[in-house]
């Protein structure tokens, strides 16, 4: 099978994506120059520079977590070297709550067994401890590479934090003369796993409209009207977004649809008139719109401790380093990332987290998707046009209606139960 082929999932839980070809095959499909592929080493990270349709600028696109994975990878024993060709090195930006981790190109099976364990164990120090109930969806990728530069196995897992973190301990272990596709205990991780990192949102949500609507009611019992319509109307605000975060859960939506009908009963609904248009931004509505934004760009990201590039500097995001000097990164200050703060610039500081600013910002693209990585990048508004507002009046109306005059009311939520 030549390197560009697809095999289906036959394996559930780890992609396999080729095997059988040679690595100049590899590095063309990555967007890379096959000759400048370090092979004297344990591993090499390489580019991302397909992840994005429309990029079109000379440089070499990494992953957020690189420099971490770099720096796991290199104090585990490994001899790890990022791809390099001289073009600018920039950090891969999406919308997005969840954590892709670089491409490995691992020579020989010794160094797969290390680097797998060594991912693992990251996983779990940086995403799964701090907060077990609320880690995010991993990708990992890991190319194996034999003497001979020959494809041996090009695998692709991604799932809930916790279960990629044990298929990468599982590869970890694995035989070497094991066979690759045929590992019967990994098991199919997408669709569980996301449904389980989208329900902790959906019922904070949920749980923050149950609690607006509360008290709204007992604004209403103290005859505070006007209290208990706002605090209405912001509980239809977070109803949705549990909508958002579970759009199959019809509970969420037929409770939106019941608190909607409540509002309309006690308040009445009227679509507002504003900057020249009819504009519709009703939540209850809205949950009937499907689809969402994505962005998708690279950005170069500067080191607060030393200013260089984060992908090119030894410091580490997330750990701290004593005897910092203070300095304004543009209008930011490096040592706490506020604009107004006490520090004073030249002052030495101990116990200074590394974080990385973001000097240069080039959008690939914005694109409308029916499933969007972050569910809240959702529509919240649209406008009605004259044409519309009219084929949806009576006939009798029509010759009455004054566009931007004549009011329009919803009742949305007297005909729709939101099953």
């Amino acid at each position: 099978m030549t390197i560009d082929e697809r095999t289906s999932r036959g394996n559930p839980g780890w992609e396999n994506v080729a095997s059988g070809g040679l690595l100049d095959d590899l590095a063309i499909s990555f967007g890379i120059n096959p000759a400048l592929l370090p092979q004297r080493v344990s591993a090499v990270i390489v580019p991302n520079n397909k992840r994005l349709p429309n990029q079109t600028r000379d440089c070499n696109i990494f992953p957020q977590p690189t420099p971490e994975v770099l720096a796991a990878l290199r104090e585990g024993g490994l001899d790890v070297s990022l791809y390099d060709d001289g073009k600018e090195k920039r950090e891969l930006v999406l919308k997005d709550a969840n954590v892709i981790l670089p491409t490995l190109v691992f020579f020989g099976s010794a160094a797969v067994s290390i680097g797998c364990s060594i991912l693992s164990n990251l996983i779990y120090d940086r995403w799964i401890k701090p907060n077990p109930k609320r880690a995010p969806l991993v990708r990992a990728e890991y190319v194996e590479i034999d003497d001979n530069g020959t494809v041996l196995r090009w695998r692709r897992a991604e799932g809930n934090a916790e279960e990629v973190r044990q298929l990468l301990a599982q590869e970890a272990t694995r035989p070497p003369d094991s066979k690759p596709y045929r590992d019967a205990q990994t098991r199919n991780l997408h669709e569980p796993a996301e449904d389980a990192q989208r329900r902790g949102p959906a019922q904070a949500a949920l749980a923050e409209g149950a609690e607006l609507v509360e008290r709204a009611e007992i604004a209403l019992q103290k005859k505070r009207r006007t209290t208990g319509e706002e605090l209405f109307r912001q509980s239809l605000t977070k109803l949705r977004e549990a909508t958002l975060w579970e759009p199959d859960v019809s509970a969420h939506r037929e409770y939106l649809h019941r608190t909607g009908l409540r509002v309309h009963h006690l308040f009445g609904c009227r679509i507002e008139f504003k900057k020249g248009e009819y504009s519709v931004s009703c939540p209850v509505m809205l949950s009937h719109t499907k689809g969402g934004f994505s962005i998708g760009g690279t950005a170069t990201v500067v080191c607060s401790i030393c200013g260089a590039n984060v992908l090119e500097c030894a410091h580490i995001g997330g750990r701290q380093y004593n005897r910092v000097t203070a300095a304004r990164m543009g209008v930011l200050c490096n040592i706490c990332g506020k604009r107004k703060c006490s520090h004073v610039e030249g002052r030495s500081y101990d116990g200074v987290e590394r974080f990385g600013l973001v000097t240069d910002l080039d959008l690939d693209h914005i694109s409308y998707v029916e499933s969007p990585a972050d569910p809240l990048c959702a529509v919240y508004s649209y406008n009605l046009p004259k044409a519309d507002i009219l084929k949806l009046l009576p006939q009798r109306e029509r010759a009455e209606f004054v566009f931007g005059k004549t009011p329009l009311h919803c009742h949305h939520c007297t005909l729709c139960d939101g099953k």
